[in-house]
């Protein structure tokens, strides 16, 4: 398995495995740090986070990640789809060439043919 998609995999275990549902995050009372919730505005996820910036971002990656796991999943279906089409292509591209050849080679015998023809019809 190539580093990239171990990768992705490790990610998609953390996901799968982090609380559920949307998080949002919450100023702590008399504090300058946030604590990250759940959907419910309850359940604490992550707490002493020191800037609404990280904090906001560690609320919506619990969105965030699933759609850009679910979008590179897309793109590697595709990648292996555009790559076989490839595969396809050049098998099609070395049948051609090969089939020209074969009629190159049929044409040039056959202008042999001819001329040995012409050549038979001189002499009578």
């Amino acid at each position: 398995m190539n580093q990239f998609i171990k990768k992705i995999k490790e990610i998609e275990d953390r996901t799968q495995k982090a609380t559920d549902g949307g998080w949002n995050f919450v100023p702590i009372q008399d504090s300058l740090e946030y604590f990250i919730v759940g959907e419910d505005g309850r359940e604490a996820v992550a707490g002493n986070v020191f800037t609404a910036n990280d904090a906001n971002f560690i609320a919506h990656a619990r969105q965030d990640i699933p759609i850009l796991l679910e979008h590179i999943s897309k793109q590697t279906e595709e990648i292996d789809t555009l790559k076989l089409l490839n595969n396809m292509s050049e098998k099609s591209i070395e049948d051609d060439q090969i089939t020209k050849q074969r009629l190159a080679d049929e044409l040039a015998a056959l202008e042999n043919e001819k001329n040995q023809l012409l050549e038979e019809m001189k002499r009578i």
